[in-house]
C-alpha cells in the first residue's frame, strides 16, 4: 500500500485517519469498512513500531475478514500479522500467517501480493538458519519479480539470493 515509504508524520496522521475511518464503518455497520480501516491502522502502527497496537488492528482486521468470508482481507490480514510477527521474533507463527496468506493469493492470482508473501517466507526460514527452505522461497520470489517486470525488486531478490547461495557454500 506504499505505506512503508511514508514519513513518520504521515504515518502518524494515516494512522490517526483509519483510526477515526474505523470507528465511523463500526458505527454505521459496515464490517467490510471497518476490516480494511483496521488493517490500514494496523500497518501504520507497525511502521510507528507500535507493534502490539498494530497486532490489535491487524488481529480485529483479520477477524472481521474470516466473519465476511472475505479471502482477499483475509490474506493481507494474515501477511500483515505474519510481518509483525517476524519483526517480534515469533517466526514460528510468522510462518504459519505467511503460509495462509499464500496460499489465499496465489488462488487469488495476485502475484505482486505473492512474491511479497515469499520474500517474507525466505526472510523467516532464514531467521530460522533454515537455509534451503529459505533459498527455494528466495527463488520463487526472483522468478515472479523478474515475470513482473519490477526491476528494483528483482535486483534486491538477486542480490538476496547471492547471500543465500553463500550461507549454503554454494557461491
Amino acid at each position: 500500500s506504499g505505506v512503508g515509504n511514508a514519513s513518520a508524520e504521515e504515518l502518524r496522521r494515516a494512522a490517526t485517519s483509519a483510526e477515526q475511518a474505523a470507528g465511523l464503518w463500526a458505527q454505521l455497520g459496515d464490517r467490510a469498512g471497518e476490516a480494511r480501516a483496521q488493517l490500514h491502522l494496523g500497518e501504520a502502527l507497525f511502521y510507528l513500531s507500535s507493534h502490539d497496537v498494530a497486532r490489535a488492528a491487524a488481529q480485529r482486521s483479520l477477524d472481521l475478514a474470516l466473519e465476511l468470508d472475505d479471502e482477499g482481507l483475509q490474506a493481507q490480514g494474515s501477511h500483515l500479522l505474519g510481518s509483525i510477527a517476524n519483526h517480534d521474533g515469533d517466526l514460528d507463527e510468522a510462518q504459519s500467517l505467511e503460509e495462509r496468506a499464500l496460499a489465499l493469493y496465489r488462488a487469488a492470482g495476485d502475484e505482486e501480493a505473492e512474491r511479497s508473501v515469499l520474500h517474507d517466507l525466505s526472510s523467516v526460514h532464514r531467521s530460522k538458519e533454515q537455509w534451503q527452505a529459505a533459498l527455494d522461497y528466495q527463488q520463487q520470489a526472483t522468478a515472479l519479480a523478474e515475470k513482473l517486470g519490477n526491476r528494483a525488486d528483482w535486483a534486491g531478490s538477486l542480490i538476496n539470493l547471492a547471500s543465500l547461495y553463500g550461507r549454503l557454500g554454494q557461491a
